[in-house]
């Protein structure tokens, strides 16, 4: 058994390839399924590459896609001489959570978003969860908290 992580050229083509685990993703973190659908703008992620704004990531079993991170980068919005990477999607399957391949895959994503002249690193966890308690030991800092409200 041998893990790599290693880059996604082709976001759109890795989702279609691997629903089941975009699926697990949705299922274990949505909470509101009746207003968040599982529907992935995938127009948007094939225009964000074209752009050269997205870093993928994949965590590999052999070749099968186990764990992914999809970042965002672009200027932040307050101070535009910062570049900002934001990270939308982190998952690893929960039969693949035990040892440190959740730690891999955030430093590889850290390295990656830097070697792409990132000089910010955004990550979003939900309150008290696995990620974040692990975001937390290993040492990044608590920026903000967001809520959500349903406008229906």
């Amino acid at each position: 058994m041998s893990f790599e992580i290693r880059a996604i050229d082709d976001i759109v083509g890795a989702m279609r390839a691997n629903v089941a685990l975009g699926i697990e993703h949705y299922e274990e973190l949505v909470g509101d399924k009746a207003t968040v659908k599982f529907d992935p703008h995938l127009d948007r992620y094939t225009q964000l590459e074209s752009l050269n704004m997205l870093v993928s990531l994949g965590a590999y079993l052999d070749d099968q896609l186990v764990g992914y991170s999809v970042n965002i980068l672009g200027p932040h919005m307050d101070s535009q001489h910062l570049l900002c990477a934001h990270n939308t999607m982190l998952f690893l399957a929960k039969a693949h959570r035990q040892g440190s391949l959740g730690v891999k895959l955030i430093r590889a994503t850290s390295a990656a978003c830097k070697a792409r002249g990132a000089q910010y690193m955004l990550w979003r966890a939900r309150p008290l969860t696995t990620l974040d308690k692990l975001l937390q030991r290993m040492g990044f800092d608590e920026l903000e908290i967001v809520y959500s409200e349903v406008l229906t």
